[in-house]
């Protein structure tokens, strides 16, 4: 499958930053990427209730996210992107958002207020990366505490329209509908 942006995610005892930088280096399809290892992270009630053996509260394996994007006329296949950091082609997933400023947004957890707040210097790119998320106007705080109303279930379907006015929803309905 090509892609014009994914993330990969894998544990950090299965890919070092070496891996990432030589998996980034001179790839001229590269638009624009950014990586970070997400190691302060905790399983959640869901995560208990989905497997048993991950507890509520007790510290996630350290693990890195990498969202990449590719130019518009160099797409890429899952499949060369997996062999670039030598990982299995089912941790490259193409990003289904229409607003890959959601994908950098989670790389610091921004728009999932609930979990562990990464610090934008943390992030390396090709861009400079905290001073985007500083003055990047498509951080829409309020499109960031909708769906992080969403995902804890205090928004659901039937009072829809008693969080969320009618522009508002117009306004992030790809972001809602995709919560």
């Amino acid at each position: 499958m090509s892609m014009r942006r994914c993330e990969i995610v894998q544990q950090a005892d299965r890919l070092t930053e070496e891996q990432i930088i030589e998996g980034l280096k001179n790839r001229r399809s590269i638009k624009w990427y950014a990586y970070v290892l997400h190691d302060s992270d905790t399983y959640t009630k869901e995560d208990e209730a989905s497997n048993p053996e991950h507890k509520q509260g007790e510290p996630k394996p350290p693990h890195w996210h990498i969202i990449i994007v590719f130019y518009e006329n160099q797409q890429q296949h899952m499949k060369y992107v997996a062999r670039w950091f030598d990982v299995p082609q089912n941790y490259v997933q193409k990003i289904k958002s229409r607003y890959v400023e959601d994908a950098f947004a989670y790389l610091i957890h921004r728009n999932a207020p609930s979990k562990h707040q990464y610090d934008p210097s943390k992030v390396k790119a090709n861009f400079d990366f905290t001073e985007f998320v500083a003055n990047d106007s498509t951080f829409l705080t309020r499109q960031d505490e909708i769906i992080a109303q969403i995902t804890t279930g205090i928004i659901t379907r039937v009072n829809m329209t008693e969080h969320i006015k009618p522009h508002e929803y117009v306004e992030y309905k790809g972001a809602i509908e995709n919560s």
